[in-house]
């Protein structure tokens, strides 16, 4: 049975996020967040005193885990096994003493956002609905921001956001790009759920948990830290055995203890409130010091807290301008009336975003008065002009994935391939003494394994070729695939020596193994490798290790090979590339009746029909790719040849606030992707996508 806990600390306002004006939520909302400005003031990181200093302030985690205590005992004592599980996993990975008390804190907080999540979702016994895992799922960003007030480490903060849900609550792909703090959470959060008995079953042996878990390995979870879990608890027993701490069985009973418990209690779900009605938000101190900046505001802009935080608020921080697009002067802004004024102000703004794009937000600049009447700083709270409803539900989650991920294979797609490739050279470039490795991977005689087993069998050899690349890595590559039977492996930290022999123990690996689900079935794969050299960009390095595979290749296949730049300049010296144009753009727009509830499925429906790929998903932007070629390659004759990127921006025909309206703008732009040798041929590609799109939408 469920433990017994404190009556719910979640408002009205909270449960019903619609009706918090109604309920005076706005008033309970500026008291929530002026005690986050106290807790930004009171909180002590740097103690010399403590153990825990430069990561926590002793007496903040207290408290947090008072109020966890007396929220949910279980989900307090949850929090603490996970934690003895994710330091001894550390241990065993060689972490030092301060690498580890910052797992340690982590673990313990991983789930601190829980404290305001209601009653009937947090103590249901039995599955959460798909709208109730919605909920839940806030917890994180409700955690993150109680966290960045309280002034905790950064790598706390990393590890906690990046943890991914249990095999209780919702799977979402991708351990790579993951943080390994929050990799050794996920695993051992999963774990730890899996041995607790339920009221829909009981707790699970050790061998079914490890079963559970091989099966997320390559899409839930690190295979890696899987191993390494399972032989140290096989080799010496589980850490969890013990039992729990007598003393948890009561409640605290300080006075104190418990109204503290409540005070925190409210600012948890106050704060979901702000996460289920709105975009967005940030607080300033009264130096106009920025103390918060939440993961809503980062999904909005595209600017990190960590860039955010502790910046002086200014006019042109965030590029604040009218709804005209006119450059506000200070005393114009309503953030800073809100701070001079003390009441409460309300603006039609836009805004610069990350990526030099302007975004049109309602914003309310709340001053933070409490009942000593100093004012103590402002939130400013941000809801999109053409927010989508459908931001926070699971299709919209799930497209944003699909944004990410191979849809056959689960690892990266080539669009994340792309980004992460761009930024690990950025940061390889700028980081004198840091290495960078790739390895182009390219299975053998593919196409004759679709002719003579059929499609069926080489989609199953490439998901196995996937998860042999996974299973077989160290933590920290990332594995992506390139397109058809081409998979490219992204190794920070490895020479080219390090990025040689790991590609050779895949290759070995993979020609002693059966993979496709036919025994009689020996697959092989080429491949090349490369390593990052003083002025490379992304795309010299991915070509290097391009035609190091045609190398392997040439060289009889089932080998690996390697090119530097210097062999690959002499190999082009009398090669001129292509050319690639990339002034052709066709641009239309048409209309359609179609809610935002319905938008997700019309776009499933073409991405899957006619095989489209989703580069990158927005409330007000999508933008897809459909067609394939090489790195360098030129259009084809068939459309399947001609790449084309395909960005679609939605506007509602009335933006006026409170518009019912369905019919809705899509203003509709095509570019090809790569080298066209006509123009003609490049409108008439065009034409045809711009055709289906409309028929799919239905539209006039």
């Amino acid at each position: 049975m469920p433990t017994a806990v404190a009556p719910s600390p979640v408002s009205p306002a909270a449960a019903n996020p619609n009706s918090a004006l109604e309920h005076g939520g706005l008033t309970d909302l500026a008291a929530a967040l002026s005690e986050l400005l106290l807790l930004h003031a009171d909180a002590r990181v740097d103690d010399p005193e403590s153990h825990l200093s430069g990561i926590i302030d002793r007496d903040f985690l207290r408290r947090l885990m008072t109020a966890l205590k007396h929220r949910s005992l279980a989900t307090l004592r949850h929090s603490r096994r996970v934690a003895m599980l994710a330091a001894g996993l550390g241990e065993r990975l060689g972490w030092e003493p301060q690498q580890l008390r910052v797992l340690e804190v982590a673990a313990l907080l991983h789930d601190i956002g829980k404290i305001g999540v209601p009653d009937h979702i947090l103590q249901k016994p039995g599955p959460l609905t798909p709208e109730e895992r919605d909920l839940m799922a806030l917890h994180k960003n409700v955690a993150a921001a109680v966290l960045q007030a309280g002034g905790v480490h950064a790598e706390v903060l990393k590890m906690v956001f990046g943890v991914q849900s249990s095999l209780e609550g919702t799977a979402v792909g991708g351990t790579s790009t993951q943080h390994l703090g929050a990799r050794i959470l996920t695993v051992a959060d999963a774990y730890e759920s899996q041995t607790s008995r339920r009221s829909y079953r009981d707790g699970r042996s050790h061998s079914e948990i490890m079963n559970e878990l091989q099966r997320g390995v390559g899409t839930q979870f690190d295979a890696n830290l899987v191993k390494a879990l399972g032989r140290w608890i096989e080799e010496e027993g589980s850490p969890l055995s013990h039992g729990d701490d007598p003393t948890d069985d009561q409640l605290p009973t300080s006075a104190e203890d418990l109204f503290d418990a409540e005070r925190l209690g409210r600012i948890f779900a106050n704060l979901y409130t702000l996460e289920s009605l709105y975009d967005g938000y940030y607080l300033i101190d009264a130096n106009r010091k920025i103390v918060l900046w939440s993961s809503g505001l980062t999904d909005l802009l595209g600017y990190p807290a960590e860039e955010r935080r502790d910046q002086i608020w200014t006019v042109d921080l965030l590029g604040c301008r009218d709804a005209r697009g006119n450059r506000l002067l200070a005393d114009e802004c309503g953030i800073l009336r809100a701070l001079r004024d003390r009441q409460p102000q309300t603006s039609l703004l836009t805004l610069s975003t990350a990526a030099d794009a302007r975004v049109q937000v309602e914003t309310q600049s709340l001053p933070l008065v409490p009942p000593d009447r100093r004012c103590r700083g402002v939130a400013e709270i941000l809801r999109g002009r053409q927010r989508s409803d459908f931001k926070r539900s699971t299709e919209y989650q799930k497209l944003r994935q699909a944004a990410t991920r191979d849809a056959l294979t689960n690892v990266a797609n080539r669009g994340e391939l792309e980004t992460q490739l761009q930024t690990m050279v950025r940061e390889a470039q700028e980081t004198p003494g840091t290495s960078l490795s790739l390895i182009f991977v390219d299975a053998d005689f593919f196409k004759r394994i679709n002719d003579h087993y059929g499609h069926a069998v080489g989609d199953q050899v490439l998901i196995d070729l996937a998860r042999l690349l996974q299973t077989e890595l160290y933590s920290g590559e990332l594995v992506a695939r390139y397109g058809g039977e081409e998979f490219v492996v992204l190794c920070p930290e490895a020479l080219l020596e390090d990025a040689m022999r790991r590609a050779e123990r895949l290759r070995t690996s993979l020609r002693q193994s059966s993979i496709g689900g036919v025994e009689t079935l020996r697959v092989t794969a080429s491949f090349g490798v490369a390593t990052l050299e003083p002025g490379d960009t992304a795309e010299l390095l991915l070509r290097r290790a391009d035609n190091a595979l045609y190398d392997a290749k040439n060289a009889g296949r089932d080998c690996v090979r390697s090119l530097s730049g210097e062999e690959l300049s002499h190999r082009e010296a009398e090669v001129a590339p292509e050319p690639v144009d990339n002034r052709l753009t066709f641009e239309n727009s048409f209309q359609a009746y179609v809610g935002a509830d319905m938008l997700i499925h019309k776009l499933g429906g073409f991405v899957n029909d006619l095989k489209a790929t989703v580069v990158d998903v927005q409330p007000e932007r999508v933008v897809l790719r459909q067609g394939s070629s090489t790195w360098l390659g030129s259009w084809g004759s068939r459309p399947e040849r001609q790449p084309v990127e395909i960005e679609l921006k939605f506007e509602r025909d009335q933006p006026a606030l409170g518009n019912q309206s369905k019919r809705m703008v899509i203003r509709t732009a095509v570019r090809p992707i790569g080298w066209v040798k006509r123009n003609e041929l490049f409108q008439e590609r065009a034409h045809k996508v711009f055709r289906e799109l409309k028929e799919f939408f239905a539209a006039d």
